[in-house]
Order: structure tokens, then C-alpha cells, then sequence
């Protein structure tokens, strides 16, 4: 993972785990909110760390689509960045599936405005948790790439849609 994507990762649980109203499912989350914030915070940071490091050291070396190779995690040279990535990895894709989780449970709870908002949410969740299963599992070409990168979308459009089609802003909040 490059740099520049680290930040829009972490913050893609947090956003899935506060919909739609802000707030946690219940007080026992927040052990697992301060858990995936603290390694994503590390992972954050790292990444950058290992880049800016790369630039002043000049050891620039990318690969064919321009990724910074220090950060693939095969380097023994910044041997802390390949633990700090394996151990951020499970934490995500288990704070992932755990948010997801909660948001059906909610789902399941839920009526009216509430369910359809959760259904958006999902609806935009299993597009990316496909497009990212066809970015990693299926054989490169242009048709997976282009199809991977538009399932991408599919999250932050229904979280629009969402908030946009079921009135879920409170202006009043945004104006003070």
C-alpha cells in the first residue's frame, strides 16, 4: 500500500462503523475503535516515514506502475515497516468485517429512513469487497483493472446517496 492511500484506508472503517448517525453501536466498541486507530495511526504515519526516508536517502526504487518498493513489505532494510504491515493488514480486515457486521445487525434492528441507509451502505460494500476480491484475485488486464477501480467507487456513492436521498445531514449542526 502507498502512502497516499493509507489515511483513505484507515478512515474507510471508521466511516462504515459511525454510519449514519456518528456514534459507536454500543460502548463496548470502543475497545476495538482505539485498537484499529492506534495500529492504523502506526501504519499511517509509517507509511510516510518509510517514504520521506526513501526520498532523503535516495533510494527511490519503484516498480512498473510507479510504487514505492520499500513498501511492499519484501525489504529488509525497514524490517519495523514489514511488522507494522503485517500486523495492520488482520487488524483491518477483521475491523472491517467486524463494522460491516455491526451495520447488519443494525439493519436487522432498524425501520423506515434508518434501513434504507443501512441498505445503501451495504449495497456500496459488497461492490468494493468485490472489486477488491477482482483487484487481488483475478488475473491483471485493463477490463479487471478498469472494473476494480469503478467497484472502488461504489462505497463513497452510496454513502452520498444515502445522505443526500434520506436527509441524513442535520443542517443546523453543519452551520454552527
Amino acid at each position: 500500500m502507498q502512502p497516499a492511500w493509507a489515511p483513505g484506508i484507515m478512515l474507510l472503517g471508521l466511516v462504515v462503523l459511525l454510519f449514519p448517525d456518528g456514534l459507536l453501536p454500543s460502548p463496548r466498541w470502543r475497545q476495538v475503535l482505539w485498537v484499529y486507530v492506534a495500529i492504523g495511526l502506526v501504519w499511517t504515519v509509517g507509511a510516510f516515514v518509510v517514504t520521506v526516508g526513501a526520498i532523503i536517502e535516495h533510494r527511490t526504487r519503484v516498480d512498473s506502475s510507479g510504487n514505492l518498493l520499500l513498501l511492499t513489505g519484501n525489504d529488509p532494510a525497514v524490517g519495523w515497516w514489514n511488522v507494522v504491515q503485517a500486523m495492520f493488514i488482520p487488524v483491518l480486515v477483521a475491523c472491517w468485517l467486524a463494522a460491516v457486521l455491526s451495520q447488519v445487525l443494525a439493519y436487522r434492528r432498524s425501520a423506515g429512513e434508518r434501513r434504507q441507509q443501512v441498505k445503501w451502505l451495504m449495497a456500496g460494500s459488497a461492490i468494493m469487497g468485490a472489486g477488491l476480491v477482482a483487484a487481488t484475485e483475478l488475473p491483471k488486464s485493463s477490463v479487471v483493472d478498469l472494473v476494480s477501480q469503478a467497484a472502488f467507487l461504489a462505497l463513497p456513492v452510496c454513502l452520498g446517496v444515502a445522505v443526500l436521498r434520506y436527509r441524513l445531514f442535520d443542517i443546523d449542526r453543519i452551520i454552527s
